[in-house]
């Protein structure tokens, strides 16, 4: 069974991109953040289910990301009975390719991992094909 992950980026301040002009006021200007207010949104899903919504207020870094695998993705499939035959495919993201990710995966799922970087860190699973945006279901 392939665990597949990913995660969307929610904008919440209703943003919307509009041309500059006005009927009115062509001097009137609103004051708005150079930064919009998000939520990133990472969850896996397989043949088996869902597991997530893991929500993210602060920018996803490598850090943030081992703290969601650690205490939200792996004990939510670990008990299952095939464990030890799940792999696991993330994308290329840059929190993803960082050595402390990669030896917890590697912990976890030893060669079971599609993932960028990985093969060429561990000698061992599967590199995200390049150029492959879609291969995420």
């Amino acid at each position: 069974m392939l665990w597949c992950s990913d995660e969307a980026h929610f904008h919440l301040d209703g943003y919307v991109n509009r041309q500059n002009w006005s009927t009115e006021n062509p001097h009137f200007a609103i004051e708005k953040s150079l930064y919009h207010r998000r939520v990133t949104v990472w969850c896996a899903l397989s043949s088996r289910g869902i597991v997530g919504a893991i929500f993210f207020e602060q920018t996803v870094n490598s850090a943030r990301y081992v703290e969601a695998l650690i205490n939200q993705f792996i004990p939510a499939i670990q008990s299952e009975p095939d464990f030890e035959s799940m792999w696991f495919m993330q994308d290329g993201a840059t929190p993803h390719r960082t050595n402390e990710v990669f030896d917890l995966l590697e912990e976890h799922f030893n060669e079971r991992i599609v993932a960028l970087g990985y093969p060429k860190s561990k000698n061992m699973g599967i590199d995200w094909p390049p150029y492959s945006p879609d291969l995420n279901p």
